[in-house]
């Protein structure tokens, strides 16, 4: 049986996220071979859920959060309500966290992340 996995993202438009889509993108078809199929969406659609994992570049977002932020919460909410949705926190910050993002997510995963995990505690 073939998983399905979506990647929502605004594409390898930035460093980070050609550096996140790239070796993706390179090895599509080698993860075919393990029953993964990979689709790469790069605007919100009316299946982006439909799959068995929804991975979410936060650069996707990006210009959402100072105007749009009650959009993009409503948005996690619904896709949380149809699949399994992982967020992919690729900006260039170490320190900062989308913590708003965590109710709504499965996994969260950052681009960058400091040597000692105990300054996240401050």
């Amino acid at each position: 049986m073939i998983k399905v996995v979506n990647i929502l993202s605004e594409g390898p438009i930035s460093y980070n996220g050609r550096a996140f889509l790239q070796p993706i993108i390179l090895n599509k078809t080698q993860l075919l071979d393990y029953s993964v199929k990979v689709n790469l969406i790069y605007g919100l659609t009316t299946d982006v859920a439909d799959c068995d994992l929804l991975i979410i570049d936060s650069k996707f977002f990006k210009g959402w959060w100072q105007t749009r932020k009650q959009d993009i919460l409503d948005n996690l909410a619904k896709f949380n309500e149809d699949t399994n949705v992982v967020f992919f926190d690729t900006t260039d910050s170490a320190g900062y966290l989308l913590g708003e993002v965590l109710p709504y997510v499965s996994s969260y995963y950052k681009h960058q992340a400091l040597v000692d995990k105990s300054h996240y505690l401050r």
